[in-house]
């Protein structure tokens, strides 16, 4: 059973990945925009 704001956290993990993705870049804990 998963605490809930563990799960919240999960979900903004994948959706900040999903949007680096798509938009950024993270270089040596640098943001870059594509």
């Amino acid at each position: 059973d998963v605490p809930e704001t563990v799960a919240l956290y999960f979900d903004y993990e994948a959706y900040a990945r999903d949007l680096f993705l798509d938009s950024f870049t993270f270089i040596d804990g640098h943001v870059f925009r594509r």
